[in-house]
């Protein structure tokens, strides 16, 4: 049975939308149980992805096929350290908080949701393969032919392909671009820099204690052996060097107290 305080909490993200940056403060973080008891599907809702009906006359992509990419990524994330349900859930919310301070469509708010979903599907935890992008890669390969066989228009593949690739560390949006199986520049470039970013602000902006405790947890997913300091740091140092992508990240990032952002001085 559903935790009745935990179902009350989570029913909307109203506050969350009309009082950022405190409305953080109301949401678990990525290293609380609590975000591990939320459904994927459930965040979905909470980000603002459209009524059924609505979202298969946006993207072709129906709630139940949603739903069955949710149920499946749950299933194959359940034991990993760092890259796990609740991790997808923190980007997902936060996309959608970036959505309504980008003021983009509704249209553009379901797929940048769908695609804040499956982001990281499948995800194995430990480094297996060098090749840059092939877990974003990896992840689109698995999660999209779920959704065309929900109904999904088959020229949003591209633009997903592009979206995902964009969250990569490994490289900024524009390198995202070229390893991706199509050009939609004109129709992705707002919402890839969103999701880029929706993936920072679940990771890295939140309280500092649980920045550090995902550092930890991160170095044992992927069984790291440098110092936990000198990984933080590097990864600290390489998201600055990258930058927030959107203006929206920036305004949303701008209004964060001190304690709740690395990219600041300390």
């Amino acid at each position: 049975m559903r935790n009745t305080r935990l179902h009350h909490r989570f029913t909307s993200v109203f506050y969350a939308r009309n009082r950022w940056p405190h409305s953080r403060a109301m949401l678990p973080s990525q290293t609380s149980a609590e975000m591990r008891q939320l459904s994927l599907y459930e965040c979905c809702l909470m980000a603002g992805l459209s009524a059924p009906s609505l979202t298969r006359h946006n993207t072709g992509i129906s709630h139940n096929a949603i739903k069955k990419v949710a149920k499946a990524q749950s299933r194959l994330m359940r034991l990993n350290a760092y890259h796990n349900q609740a991790h997808i859930c923190q980007v997902i919310i936060a996309a959608g908080l970036l959505a309504d301070e980008a003021s983009i469509s509704q249209v553009e708010r379901d797929i940048l949701i769908v695609a804040a979903l499956i982001h990281d599907f499948g995800h194995r935890g430990a480094k297996r393969n060098k090749t840059p992008f092939w877990q974003e890669i990896f992840s689109c390969d698995k999660a999209l032919p779920l959704l065309i066989r929900g109904g999904m228009d088959s020229r949003l593949v591209g633009l997903f392909y592009e979206m995902v690739l964009a969250t990569s560390p490994q490289a900024d949006a524009d390198t995202a671009k070229g390893q991706g199986q199509g050009q939609n520049k004109q129709q992705g470039d707002d919402i890839i820099s969103l999701l880029a970013d929706a993936d920072l602000f679940a990771s890295l902006f939140g309280a500092k204690r649980d920045v550090d405790k995902l550092t930890g947890q991160l170095k044992f997913e992927e069984r790291l052996t440098m110092p936990m300091a000198d990984l933080r740091d590097g990864f600290l140092a390489s998201c600055k060097a990258k930058g927030l992508s959107s203006l929206a990240g920036q305004a949303l990032h701008d209004r964060l107290g001190t304690n709740m952002t690395y990219f600041r001085s300390r």
